[in-house]
């Protein structure tokens, strides 16, 4: 089945869709980040008997225990972290606090985690009917919520009714402000939790004071945890085996993207986008999937896939896949091949030289055509000769670039053609980030 990014087709919607979220995906505030191993740090929360009640899980980039990315970044990668590592290695039995944006509320996001996760909303959340809402729905389902560094805003009290927990900054919240807010909460199920507690007396004090929950310093700094990256990579390589066959599987993608909690938002932000003028926003997969259509639906998530393969490297390499795999699907139609395979295939031959994986991981993990992993391989066929085409144009050898387009019985002109049309389309996505 043929589909166009950006072409006459679809009148450029779902091109525009992708720009739209790549530019404002704040990918790379992240700060020295790592593409061989992923971080995570927790920190205890006890109870007034000094019990672990739950950890917080917070967003680490590398070995350095600091917090180095804005809100946005850090929910969803913690997110995506806290299912890669396991929850029951990283809390046993115990609760889990993690960050959840505005955004993800919104998106529902957190409807693909377990109900153990408490969600905490950011300190700069903005509150409006539509959180609220969204929260209620959750809220209903099961999940839980806490206010992170609550600051006695009015703008929090229509979510006061909503939530479970209640973080203060016990270092900077004048002690008769927080007596009134104990107070306020008395009789109510709401509980309250003391934040950074740096010394045995503010903890003393904060639990004279009615606090229930405690956590700080006093008892222990966050602790860094690391796990090789390899299973992601491996995880979302058989993601878009299933996103080439010809007919999706829906419940098996829905089954993949449980993992995949990053990719589930950034597919809902693309289908969000691509689907304008819908009279209401796309808030689970399987609409998605109804409203943009199963070809777009997996453009986009293939598209998405390649952002998160290869999240920490430069703007150029997500150009270069997309371009070469816009290329190879372009070259398809005239050479009697497959043009979805064929995007996949251009995608593929880029991302596979990035991450630096082998034929064997290669090969057991995605169900490529055979004759597609000779030429990924360096074997010479129609595969190989396609990419020696773009290759050899990239590096300005004119006879290899002559000698592949006969190979492939077509002109110089129109081989230059596709390329131009290919490296225009990911110049367009990208130029609005320079």
């Amino acid at each position: 089945m043929t589909h166009h990014l950006g072409g006459a087709a679809d009148g450029g919607t779902v091109s525009a869709a992708i720009e739209r979220s790549i530019i404002e995906e704040p990918e790379e505030e992240l700060v020295g980040g790592s593409t061989l191993f992923r971080f995570v740090a927790r920190q205890p929360i006890l109870d007034s008997d000094q019990n672990t009640f739950a950890y917080e899980l917070l967003f680490r980039s590398g070995w350095e225990n600091h917090f180095n990315a804005n809100h946005e970044v850090a929910s969803r990668h913690i997110v995506d972290n806290a299912i890669a590592f396991g929850l029951e290695w990283l809390v046993g039995s115990s609760t889990a606090f993690v960050n959840c944006t505005r955004r993800m509320v919104l998106l529902e996001i957190p409807v693909i985690l377990p109900l153990s996760i408490v969600l905490e909303l950011p300190p700069d959340t903005d509150v409006d009917e539509d959180l609220v809402t969204a929260c209620m729905r959750l809220k209903q389902q099961g999940h839980r919520f806490a206010i992170d560094r609550y600051d006695l805003s009015p703008r929090w009290e229509p979510l006061l009714g909503v939530v479970d927990f209640i973080k203060v900054d016990f270092s900077s919240v004048e002690p008769r402000t927080r007596q009134g807010l104990v107070r306020k909460l008395a009789g109510t199920p709401v509980k309250l939790l003391a934040a950074r507690l740096e010394t045995g007396a503010a903890y003393l004090q904060a639990k004279q004071e009615g606090f229930q929950f405690f956590q700080g310093f006093y008892f222990t700094r966050p602790v860094v945890f690391s796990r090789p990256a390899l299973g992601p990579v491996l995880h979302r390589l058989r993601f878009l085996d299933e996103l080439s066959h010809a007919s999706l599987n829906f419940n098996r993608i829905l089954e993949l993207l449980r993992e995949e909690p990053g990719m589930s938002y950034r597919i809902l932000r693309l289908a969000n986008a691509a689907a304008v003028g819908a009279r209401s926003t796309i808030s689970n997969l399987r609409m998605a999937l109804v409203l943009v259509g199963e070809n777009r639906f997996r453009k986009l998530a293939i598209t998405a896939l390649t952002v998160e393969l290869c999240g920490t490297q430069p703007d150029e390499a997500h150009r270069t896949i997309l371009q070469k795999a816009r290329f190879c699907e372009l070259i398809a139609g005239d050479c009697n091949l497959e043009p979805e395979a064929m995007y996949l295939f251009g995608m593929l031959s880029v991302v596979f030289r990035i991450l630096n994986l082998d034929m064997t991981s290669m090969a057991s993990t995605i169900q490529l055509h055979p004759e597609m992993l000779d030429a990924l391989a360096g074997v010479e066929n129609i595969y190989s000769r396609v990419l020696q085409c773009a290759e050899s144009y990239d590096c300005g050898d004119w006879d290899g670039f002559s000698t592949s387009s006969q190979s492939l019985g077509r002109s110089e002109h129109e081989i230059s053609q596709h390329l131009y049309e290919a490296r225009d389309w990911a110049d367009h996505i990208f130029s609005d980030m320079q």
